[in-house]
């Protein structure tokens, strides 16, 4: 997901955009993995290791980056993980919007809507969760204008010149196709607004 020299440190928020970390590139204090096991609720297999970095974040733990390449992935195609149904997308992200949920009832102030960049269907389903999880989605951005102005799950679509204001407004950028997170985080930069702060990529 992330070339090595691109990922800032800490590495803490990136973890909502996905699982670009490997088990063989970690390094852990042993009290720290003493404190918080892994997990081995077969329920979880295959996100195994992402559930674990994320509730090591929502724990506090700050995730560094060495200055050196410890790894170099080839992630190839017939790989386990992108064959196998235990893998699949909806578990995936059931874990993600968990702590996301977490992390906004923490991070984002409760008078603050949350507003989600994606209007499609994958997209909303992707991030239903979040409604279980005590979060409510107060409307959708999307750039396709057969969806712009109209309703979707009972809330409003509007287009990125619409965007509510900064104030009122905390955005999840949940658009999973390829160069779509870099478009959107560019607009909303453009605009004044701040990741971390304004918006979170969590896709």
């Amino acid at each position: 997901m992330y070339p090595w020299k691109k990922l800032p440190s800490p590495v803490n928020d990136k973890l909502m955009e996905g699982n670009f970390l490997s088990c063989l590139g970690v390094f852990v204090k042993r009290e720290v993995l003493l404190e918080y096991k892994f997990n081995e609720d077969r329920l979880l297999s295959g996100s195994e290791d992402y559930e674990l970095w994320l509730r090591w974040m929502d724990a506090g733990v700050q995730f560094g980056k060495v200055d050196a390449e410890l790894l170099v992935w080839n992630d190839v195609p017939t790989r386990l993980s992108r064959t196998d149904q235990r893998y699949r997308p909806d578990a995936f992200y059931r874990i993600k919007c968990r702590y996301l949920a977490r992390w906004l009832k923490r991070q984002v102030e409760p008078s603050r809507e949350i507003w989600l960049w994606g209007a499609g269907r994958i997209t909303r389903q992707r991030f239903r969760t979040l409604e279980t999880e005590g979060i409510s989605l107060s409307g959708f951005i999307d750039v396709d204008l057969k969806k712009v102005g109209r309703l979707r799950d009972g809330r409003p679509v509007v287009g990125p010149h619409k965007l509510p204001s900064r104030d009122r407004a905390f955005i999840l950028a949940g658009v999973a196709v390829r160069g779509a997170r870099e478009l959107i985080a560019s607009e909303l930069n453009r605009l004044g607004r701040t990741e971390g702060k304004d918006y979170l990529l969590v896709a």
